[in-house]
This record gives C-alpha cells, sequence and structure tokens, in this order.
C-alpha cells in the first residue's frame, strides 16, 4: 500500500508503470491518464470493442506530471485532486495510455492519505501501546 500525505505542498506516489518511456511520443508520460476514486465509490473501468477505456462515476482525473527513476516513476497530483483528497481514507488509482490506436491500463492500485509525516508514520500510532522493560534476560543456574 501506498501513502500520500496530504500536508505536503506537492502530493506525489511512487508506483511502476507498466509502460515504455521510449515512445517517442511518451516520454514524459503526458499521453498518461490518471484517475483516483474513492475505494468502494462504484467506479466502473469500462473497455469498449473499440479498445477505448473509460472511467464512469465519482473521479478525479489529469493527465502527466511522470518523473522517471531507476526501479519507478514519480507521479505528482494535480492541483485539483489534491485539494479534494481527505484525510486517513483509501482511494483507487488507475492509469490509462493510449498505445496504437487503443487504450490500456497501464496502473492498478491503491493508497491512503495521511497527514503524519511518513518517515514516521504508523497505522496503529494512537491505539496501541509499546510496553519496554529494562531487563529482558532471564538468567538460568
Amino acid at each position: 500500500m501506498n501513502y500520500v500525505n496530504i500536508t505536503d505542498e506537492k502530493q506525489t506516489i511512487k508506483i511502476v508503470l507498466n509502460y515504455d518511456f521510449n515512445l517517442d511520443e511518451g516520454l514524459n508520460g503526458d499521453d498518461i491518464d490518471f484517475y483516483v476514486y474513492k475505494d468502494g465509490s462504484g467506479v466502473n473501468v469500462v473497455e469498449d470493442s473499440n479498445g477505448n477505456i473509460s472511467v464512469d462515476g465519482d473521479v478525479l482525473e489529469w493527465a502527466g506530471n511522470v518523473s522517471i527513476s531507476n526501479y519507478y516513476q514519480k507521479v505528482g497530483f494535480s492541483e485539483d485532486v489534491s485539494e479534494q483528497l481527505e484525510d486517513e481514507k483509501i482511494y483507487s488509482l488507475v492509469a490509462v495510455a493510449r498505445i496504437n490506436n487503443k487504450d490500456k491500463i497501464v496502473y492498478r492500485g491503491k493508497f491512503q492519505t495521511t497527514q503524519q509525516p511518513l518517515e514516521d508514520y504508523s497505522v496503529n500510532n494512537s491505539r496501541y501501546n509499546q510496553k519496554t522493560t529494562t531487563n529482558n534476560y532471564t538468567i538460568l543456574d
């Protein structure tokens, strides 16, 4: 599961896209459309007979903003999407690219939003207390 800190000035997510960035028209990811929606909101991802993919329902959409690293791609959320993300919610992310005149889903995954710093993020931060003792050893004679 990926986590996104919604208090960051520019929210990004690290994902691995099933996409060849060596294509002439796709070097910067401008031909990739991203769709974000709340998990369980009843959004349908449908492919028609012509190879076109549509995402129907209450979705947030943007294009591009992909930067390439050695092992993953970093995707920046558009400002419109960033403003509508809610704290401690799980969202689904779908990326659709146009390849050889047909749409193809190049990523499908989930992420959770938080306001905690991601460096020390804990899912059960206020629910459990860790018990520590100074003597963890038993000496048997």
